[in-house]
C-alpha cells in the first residue's frame, strides 16, 4: 500500500508533547522499532494511534520525518547555541591574533600553551635589534618561521585549499590527520545545499542518536555526510570553538562504544579532533571534557599515536 494511502497517527513528541501527526506506513522497512509502535496491534500505542516520545526534541523527530517522505532532512533556521556557552570574549585583530586572524583567546583560566608562530617580518623586528645578527643566522632563524607557519596555514585552510597547496616538505602526523579526516566517505547526501551555521553541528549529532536507537541505519549515515561535511567547511576560528565543544560533549554524552552498527559518531569526531588538536589544545574546555568523558581520550589518543591513521 502507498505510504500516502495509510492512515494516520499522531505522536507527542518533547517535554511539551508537541503533536506530529504522520503516516502509520512512514516507518515501515525502515525503523522496525517504530513501525511496531504504530502498526503491530498489540501494543497500547498501536491500538490507540497515539505514542509519547518525550524524550526526543521536535526538531529531531521533524528531521527524522522528512528523511522518511523525501530521503533528507534540513537543520532548523535561527538556532541558537545553547546558555552555557559562551563565546570567549576579548576578541581582537591586534598583532596577537592566531590562526585564521583570530585572537588567541582562552576559554577563563586557560592561557594558551604555546606562542602563536610570529611572520617573518614581525619576528625580525622584535629580536633582531637586540643581537649583532649576520645574514646567515638570520636566514637559519626565518627558514624555521617560514616553515612552522606554511605549515600552520596548510592544515587551517578549508579542504579545496588543501588540496590545491603542495603539502609541507615533511609530511607530519598532524597533516596525515588532516587529509585523511578530509578523504572519510560516507553516503551520498545532497552537499551541494546551502551550508549550515557552526550551531548545527550538535542537531546532526542529535539526529544520529535518535536514528541509532530507533536502528534507522540510512539516516544514521546520512546523517554522518552532512556532519564530516560541516566539519571540513567550519572556519576554525575562536567564535565556533563552543560549538566544536558542545559536539564533542554531546557526542560522548549520548552515544555507546556498543552501539549498533559500530561507534561512527565518535570514530568522525574523534579524528577530527585529533586533526585540530595542535589548535583545539589551547583551550580549558577540552581538557575538561577529556578529564569527564575518559572514552574520549582513549579515542583521541588513537589517533594521536603515530602512524595510526596511515593503517
Amino acid at each position: 500500500m502507498s505510504l500516502i494511502l495509510t492512515s494516520h497517527f499522531e505522536f507527542l513528541v518533547g517535554p511539551e508533547r508537541t503533536s506530529v501527526t504522520v503516516h502509520k506506513g512512514l516507518a515501515s522497512g525502515l525503523s522496525e522499532p517504530l513501525d511496531a509502535l504504530m502498526n503491530n496491534g498489540k501494543m497500547l500505542e498501536s491500538t490507540t494511534g497515539t505514542a509519547v516520545l518525550e524524550h526526543v526534541e521536535v526538531d529531531v523527530f521533524v528531521a527524522f520525518c522528512e528523511f522518511a517522505y523525501r530521503g533528507s532532512y534540513t537543520v532548523p533556521t535561527g538556532r541558537e547555541m545553547d546558555s552555557d556557552s559562551k563565546i570567549p570574549e576579548n576578541r581582537s585583530s591586534d598583532p596577537d591574533a592566531g590562526l585564521g586572524g583570530t585572537a588567541n583567546v582562552a576559554y577563563p583560566g586557560k592561557t594558551p600553551s604555546y606562542p602563536r608562530v610570529p611572520d617573518e617580518d614581525e619576528w625580525l623586528s622584535t629580536h633582531g635589534s637586540e643581537y649583532d645578527w649576520t645574514w646567515a643566522s638570520r636566514c637559519n632563524q626565518c627558514a624555521e618561521v617560514r616553515e612552522r607557519r606554511k605549515l600552520s596555514e596548510w592544515m587551517d585552510g578549508p579542504p579545496y585549499m588543501r588540496k590545491a597547496r603542495l603539502p609541507p616538505p615533511e609530511p607530519n602526523l598532524w597533516v596525515r590527520l588532516v587529509t585523511t579526516f578530509d578523504e572519510l566517505k560516507f553516503a551520498e547526501a545532497d552537499l551541494s545545499r546551502e551550508r549550515s551555521q557552526p550551531s548545527s553541528l550538535t542537531f546532526h549529532a542529535k539526529v544520529y542518536a535518535f536514528a541509532t536507537t530507533y536502528l534507522i541505519r540510512p539516516l544514521r549515515d546520512l546523517c554522518l555526510g552532512y556532519l564530516h561535511h560541516e566539519l571540513c567547511e567550519v572556519p576554525l576560528l575562536v567564535e565556533n570553538l563552543q560549538y566544536i565543544f558542545d559536539l564533542v560533549e554531546y557526542t560522548y554524552g549520548h552515544t555507546q562504544r556498543g552501539e549498533a552498527w559500530g561507534p561512527k559518531l565518535r570514530e568522525l569526531v574523534a579524528h577530527y579532533v585529533a586533526s585540530r588538536a595542535h589548535f583545539l589544545s589551547r583551550y580549558d574546555r577540552l581538557w575538561d571534557l577529556l578529564d569527564s568523558y575518559g572514552e574520549a581520550g582513549s579515542d583521541l589518543l588513537r589517533f594521536l599515536v603515530d602512524d595510526t591513521c596511515s593503517k
